[in-house]
């Protein structure tokens, strides 16, 4: 159900368990919240990408160690796979791509970018994610920031007598960490649904699980393919 007003949209879906609503601001742009708790905001001016090579990150922090500007690359060649990136031909499949970026060695070679998204605008990356967290984990392990046989830093479980300190990062990244937490995406109030349609802080909802069973004893099942993490 939508329910609008000038400035004003009201949503709910799920027979009101969700409830969205985004508020215009004027110039200070647009706000938005779910069941109550606000929704992350970017404001941002820029203008889609013009496609010249740009380092990724703040140039300053990059000087020592950004590598060479790579050649310059066949852009109208990239027009076709763009093109099919954005083509809506399915209305029964909707694509719904918000953004396509071509990185090379660090540097941003081309970008194209949907109606209302701007380059510096945070999106939600679903199950895609993961691959960019592997990445990230794997490089901070081969560089010792990280050892996979210990635990992580986490703020939820700083108290002295938590049982989940013990759980290290090796167990979390297999899902056999030993939290209460429902992965079903077929139960209307299991947790991922809740997590993924009426938290604001993800993370916050995810480390404040209880230890249900002892960490790296039990793997737990493969969750159910859903379109959100697709």
């Amino acid at each position: 159900m939508i329910h609008t007003q000038i400035g004003r949209v009201k949503a709910s879906s799920q027979f009101g368990l969700i409830r969205a609503e985004a508020i215009d601001n004027g110039e200070r742009g647009c706000t938005s919240s779910i069941n109550g708790q606000p929704t992350p905001r970017a404001l941002s001016q820029n203008k889609p990408g013009s496609g010249n090579s740009k380092p990724i990150g703040d140039p300053r922090l990059l000087i020592a160690t950004a590598q060479p500007e790579p050649p310059e690359i066949d852009r109208q060649a990239l027009n076709t796979p763009f093109d099919l990136a954005f083509q809506e031909n399915e209305p029964l499949l909707p694509k719904r791509t918000q953004a396509v970026v071509v990185v090379q060695n660090g540097w941003v070679n081309a970008e194209r970018y949907d109606k209302g998204i701007q380059p510096d605008m945070p999106l939600i990356g679903w199950s895609m994610s993961k691959s960019i967290n592997n990445a990230l984990i794997g490089r901070a392990i081969h560089e010792e920031l990280l050892d996979p046989d210990k635990p992580p830093r986490v703020p939820e479980w700083s108290i002295a007598l938590d049982p989940r300190k013990k759980i290290n990062l090796d167990q979390l990244l297999r899902m056999n960490r030993g939290l209460a937490f429902e992965e079903s995406t077929g139960v209307l109030n299991s947790d991922l649904v809740r997590m993924l349609t009426q938290e604001a802080d993800i993370a916050g909802f995810a480390a404040s699980k209880l230890l249900m069973k002892k960490p790296g004893k039990t793997i737990h099942p493969e969750p159910p393919t859903s379109s959100a993490g697709s």
